[in-house]
C-alpha cells in the first residue's frame, strides 16, 4: 500500500497527522473525531490528477483563483471540495 502512496504523492500514510503506528510499522490506529480522509475515489483522482490536496487556509476568492494565505494562488479552478479530517 505504501508504495501507491509514494506514486501517487500522497505523501507517508504512516506520517499523517492521526495515525500513530507502532516503531515496527505493524499496527496502525487512526485517532481522529471525523473520517479519514482517505478513500477509494479520492486515491484514485489523486493518482490520476484529477486532485490535489492542499494543506493552507483561505484569505480570499476570485474568479477562478483561490488566493491562499501562504501567498500561493490556485488559478483555473471550478470546484472546490473541502475535506475535514485530513490532518
Amino acid at each position: 500500500l505504501q508504495p501507491m502512496y509514494e506514486i501517487s504523492g500522497m505523501g507517508d500514510p504512516w506520517e499523517y497527522h492521526a495515525v500513530t503506528a507502532s516503531k515496527d510499522r505493524q499496527h496502525a490506529q487512526v485517532t481522529q473525531a471525523s473520517r479519514f480522509g482517505i478513500g477509494d475515489v479520492t486515491f484514485l483522482a489523486v493518482a490520476y490528477g484529477k486532485c490535489e490536496y492542499v494543506e493552507d487556509t483561505l484569505k480570499r476568492v476570485s474568479r477562478h483563483t483561490l488566493h491562499l494565505t501562504s501567498g500561493r494562488r490556485l488559478e483555473e479552478v471550478t470546484i472546490v471540495l473541502k475535506s475535514l479530517g485530513l490532518l
